[in-house]
């Protein structure tokens, strides 16, 4: 049979062939359901083309996942180099080729590899031919990213024994729905060799545009794939993938209107100016050890125990699954460049703090090889973000709870997973995560409690460095009273010796008296604004106290309400007698309105931690604003409207808790206002617009109004028009109303070259604050947007 087809295939023309091919399918259909015939009671599986697009788009979860899983191809295959070249890629439709110059791959081994799905070769063959390297990926799902990344692929691959290089063009749209997979052919054919060795892969008509952005993300990501650096023997034993190989390099590039450019590489953070590093293992025993160490601190422990027991068990217990695992993280505290003692300088910390914005959190690499999202910008894996507490650190006479930083992003590190047979960790089927099993749940436990054990250790000399840094701000302000008071001392010595010249010479020196009047008045002026300074100062310093104290509660309480709300709604969902309904609704809907608060104020908090300024639009404030804050308007009746002029309010850039502040400062003020207007209906505008220079927002309200002889004096520190509270009133009212607020808010407005004063209100309002901020540059929102 086979004999008859080849001659029949030398002697004809294509269209010969074609008759061939579809009397060979009819043959083999036939053949099938004879078989089947045979065996009645037993049933084959056929595969359907359109499993091709499921699988790309189920398996791979997104684009950086899909170009790493090709890095990962030429890692296996050997090669030393894998460039990178988006090209024509700034709208949909462009071409993405890889190239690498690895061991490539001969016919048979592209039909029995590259062309068989899950293929087993890996499985078979765990390890490289020529560097011994271990294999990165066994699920054979490498060729989904291709179909995931664009609609055409084209391999041109070659090996160093061969004279040509095999080409194959696979054209994914092919692969539609009702058509038998094996009936979808490829074209595959001999063409001259490019190189010596290795694979290109020319992925068409992408099926995203690419920004600069995108591509670096996607860049940093590729560059992030390998491990950092071997942290434990048995890594380096198994020839696992490190960042640190020269023997294996990436490039990217973008071509755009034919000019070839290479990305630059992320900046890469100067580790071993860390504060302190804290490092960790499990061993094969299944024993838990951490250790720190801090040149600045002078300390480079030995490691400790940790234990696999829960809170208040004091024996040290082993871990049940976990073992050989280890971890590395670099802290550091940003803004504080005193507490370190190994010459980091101002800018550079800042640089850090700026990489850690987007490069931060600590990433798990198993076998070597990067696993997402774990350690991605919003991923917390280890609930350091969610979970924080204060540290409670040993005094002389005490203990103290002591606000030490511990989030994602004042680390930067990696946990090695050694687990090449998949025994405790597996990957999801999309490479997004492991599966989550018990071993997963023993790797957060462990990581977690050896890192804020590291930070135990650390802040006892934290909070040393805390105090002499307070103890010199309070020396510093001294050092200056003194100094005043050491120029008013010398103008009364001169006071007097002019007096006494005068007496002697009876000669009266009305002009050095009057000199002198004016240097005593002034020095009487400066000294009355340096009080007014140390009283707003101190007051300030109170409201810093009262803005942590909030902070530590919305923080601790922002998990009470998820609680709550899944509690009644398990309790709505059983109760059937209608008045417990009722008051199980009203107080879910209640919870509801929590959840929004304190979300909206932990979110404000958690901004605040942030120190780099960005660009602000009105409505992403606004809205959000009046949203979490809807209960309170329910609950004291007021009315409130939004008005937004126009698109792209930009403020030049900020700081975004500051919009928290502005707005939530505006609002009481008018809540007070309401309450001692007692209008018949209680009405609060809120309106954003812009002009060619600045962007405006207006705060509106019907309350009593500002009187007249009060408008020129409301933004000046401590003056209110507040009724005066009790003594034993309690820090919350004694806040509301000090009197500092609009002075603040006048101060930081300032600070951007703005301005807020006292408006012409809208018809029907008796009060309006308006909020001038110069607006963003066209060419900053277009940076903003790509």
């Amino acid at each position: 049979m086979i004999l008859v087809v080849q001659a029949a295939l030398f002697n004809s023309g294509m269209e010969e062939i074609d008759k061939i091919k579809e009397d060979l399918i009819k043959q083999r259909d036939l053949i099938n359901s004879q078989i089947a015939a045979i065996s009645p009671n037993t049933v084959v599986f056929s595969v359907d083309a359109n499993i091709i697009n499921r699988l790309g788009r189920e398996l791979v979860g997104r684009a950086e996942t899909a170009v790493s899983e090709l890095v990962k191809n030429a890692y296996d295959a050997d090669a030393t180099l894998v460039r990178l070249d988006f090209i024509e890629s700034l709208g949909t439709g462009g071409m993405l080729t890889i190239e690498d110059d690895g061991h490539g791959m001969t016919k048979n081994e592209l039909v029995k590899g590259f062309m068989t799905l899950s293929s087993p070769s890996k499985i078979h063959e765990p390890l490289s031919p020529k560097f011994n390297r271990h294999r990165a990926g066994k699920k054979g799902i490498g060729r989904f990213a291709t179909q995931f990344l664009g609609e055409k692929l084209t391999i041109i691959t070659q090996v160093e024994a061969d004279e040509h290089a095999t080409k194959v063009e696979i054209n994914w749209n092919s692969y539609i729905i009702d058509r038998e997979l094996s009936s979808i052919e490829n074209s595959v054919e001999t063409v001259v060799k490019q190189k010596p060795n290795g694979t290109t892969l020319y992925i068409e008509t992408l099926r995203h545009a690419w920004t600069d952005t995108q591509i670096r993300r996607v860049f940093r990501y590729v560059t992030d794939l390998l491990q950092p650096t071997f942290l434990s023997e048995l890594s380096s034993d198994l020839n696992i993938a490190q960042q640190g190989d020269t023997f294996f390099l990436v490039e990217c590039y973008r071509t755009q209107n034919n000019i070839k450019s290479m990305l630059a590489d992320i900046n890469k953070i100067l580790f071993e100016k860390a504060l302190a590093e804290i490092e960790g293992y499990v061993n094969n025993e299944q024993k838990g050890f951490f250790r720190v160490k801090c040149s600045s601190f002078n300390i480079d422990d030995k490691s400790t125990p940790i234990s696999a027991g829960e809170k208040g068990d004091s024996s040290i217990q082993q871990y049940r699954l976990l073992k050989n695992i280890h971890f590395k993280v670099y802290y550091f505290i940003y803004d504080r460049h005193q507490y370190y003692s190994n010459g980091i300088t101002k800018l550079e910390l800042n640089n850090v703090e700026s990489l850690a914005n987007t490069s931060s959190g600590i990433r798990v690499y198993r076998n070597g090889f990067r696993v997402l999202p774990y350690g991605e910008l919003g991923d917390d894996w280890l609930s350091l973000d969610r979970n924080r507490s204060r540290i409670d650190i040993e005094l002389e006479d005490r203990k103290s709870p002591f606000n030490i930083p511990y989030t994602n992003k004042n680390f930067f590190g990696f946990v090695e997973i050694v687990d090449k047979e998949g025994e405790l960790f597996e990957e999801t089927a999309s490479r997004e995560g492991l599966i989550e099993s018990e071993a997963i749940s023993e790797l957060k436990d462990f990581t977690r409690k050896a890192i804020i054990a590291g930070i135990r250790r650390l802040s006892p000399y934290v909070y040393q460095e805390k105090q002499k840094r307070d103890k010199t701000i309070v020396e510093n302000s001294k050092n200056i009273k003194e100094k005043l008071t050491a120029v008013q001392l010398k103008i009364e010595q001169l006071t007097k010796a002019n007096n006494l010249d005068n007496t002697k010479n009876n000669n009266p020196n009305e002009n050095g008296n009057f000199k002198v009047h004016e240097l005593n008045e002034l020095f009487s002026e400066i000294n009355n604004d340096f009080k007014d300074i140390l009283d707003e100062l101190a007051m300030l310093r109170i409201l810093a106290s009262l803005g942590i104290t909030i902070g530590e509660f919305t923080h601790e309480i922002i998990q009470f309400p998820i609680f709550f709300n899944s509690k009644l709604k398990s309790a709505l969902l059983f109760e059937t007698d209608e008045s417990k309904r009722i008051n199980l609704e009203q107080v879910l809907d209640k919870v509801h309105h929590l959840d929004t608060y304190v979300t909206y104020f932990n979110d404000a908090v958690s901004k605040n931690a942030r120190r780099n300024l960005e660009l602000i639009e009105l409505r992403r404030v606004i809205i959000p604003f009046v949203e979490s804050t809807k209960w309170d308007f329910d609950h004291e009746g007021i009315l409130v409207e939004v008005e937004i002029n126009g698109y792209d309010l930009f403020t030049v850039p900020m700081h975004p808790s500051e919009w928290h502040s502005i707005l939530l400062n505006l609002y009481t003020n008018s809540k007070k206002a309401l309450r001692r207007g007692r209008p018949k209906t209680k009405k609060i505008k809120i309106t954003a617009s812009k002009d060619n220079k600045n962007v405006f927002l207006d705060f509106s309200d019907n309350g009593d109004g500002v009187p007249k002889e009060y408008e020129n004096r409301i933004f000046d520190a401590f003056f209110t028009t507040s009724t005066p509270v009790g003594i034993n009133a309690n820090l919350n009212d004694q806040m509301v109303g000090s009197g500092l607020g609009l002075k603040i808010l006048k101060d930081l407005v300032l600070e951007y070259k703005g301005d807020i004063y006292l408006a012409a209100p809208p018809n029907g309002y008796n009060t309006c604050f308006r909020i001038e901020i110069p607006k963003a540059s066209d060419d900053q929102i277009a940076i903003l947007e790509n």
